[in-house]
């Protein structure tokens, strides 16, 4: 065996002082918090803006550190994903010293790479003198993109590093008309299921508008959490009939406290506090 491929292996020990590293994702409409929350969990954050607007969240908290604590790298494409995993895990200087990536939005990445792949796709066909049918150039795009995703957040999720995805949701009709409505991070299925399966949590984020005691009182918002584990958690927790665990305790520490402090622009009201930690501590239990 040459030395090249003797070091990769011996590379691939785990290290005995290496931690285990939270792979979690944060959904929910725009506006809830999702930005804040994830900025919140670790200590030194690489924060890969695909939403430019998403930075604007940390403005009215600069106890975060943002260009401080949490630093802001511009999206450059899909293959970014895959090159910020082999920097993790080759440990390259300069991101050596994070604990965390933080992808905000994470699902705008399938959005961008869609885009892309439907245009290379119209190039290839215009230079061939083919016409680009909708119908079924639309379904390879799909394919294409599905497939180059999942790859990329495969590699991703297995990079020694904390990882925080942010996503926005979908609502959509249960396929099997139970007149139910579903609510999932929006991404494909096939995206999906390759992200929840790594993930050592995923976290609903919603809101509850609280009215004022006039009708002429701001009104004030209260952010609310669901945690529930990843589908595969829940599935190993079967063998054996072992219980699942729900949620991180120190993870809920850190947000519950985060939310109890709320922010200068939405002061949550003392009263629904501790109604709203009560309802928190209910959400994922027994399910």
């Amino acid at each position: 065996m040459d030395n090249a491929r003797l070091q990769a292996l011996n590379d691939a020990f785990f290290d005995p002082d290496e931690p285990d590293y939270w792979k979690g994702l944060i959904y929910g409409r725009g506006g809830v918090g999702k930005t804040i929350a994830g900025g919140s969990l670790f200590e030194s954050i690489l924060y890969l803006a695909v939403d430019p607007g998403g930075s604007s969240s940390f403005r009215n908290h600069p106890e975060l550190g943002w260009k401080t604590r949490i630093i802001p790298m511009r999206y450059k494409g899909l293959s970014q994903l895959e090159a910020l995993s082999d920097a993790f895990l080759e440990r390259v200087e300069g991101f050596d010293h994070f604990d965390t990536l933080m992808v905000d939005t994470a699902t705008n990445t399938g959005v961008l790479d869609l885009d892309l792949v439907t245009r290379e796709r119209m190039g290839y066909k215009k230079r061939k003198g083919d016409n680009f049918d909708f119908m079924d150039d639309m379904l390879g795009v799909y394919n294409q993109n599905t497939f180059r995703l999942k790859a990329a957040y495969l590699k991703l999720m297995l990079a020694p590093v904390n990882i925080v995805l942010i996503a926005h949701d979908r609502v959509f009709d249960d396929k099997d008309d139970t007149g139910y409505k579903l609510i999932q991070p929006k991404f494909t299925p096939e995206v999906y299921k390759t992200i929840e399966g790594y993930c050592t949590q995923v976290i609903r984020m919603t809101t509850a508008r609280q009215k004022g005691s006039d009708d002429n009182a701001t009104p004030v918002y209260t952010r609310r959490m669901q945690f529930h584990p990843s589908g595969n958690i829940v599935a190993k927790s079967r063998i054996g009939g072992l219980p699942v665990i729900q949620d991180d305790p120190n993870l809920r520490e850190i947000l519950t406290k985060w939310q109890e402090e709320g922010s200068p622009t939405s002061p949550l009201d003392p009263k629904k506090i501790e109604e709203q930690k009560l309802e928190l501590a209910s959400f994922g239990l027994g399910q």
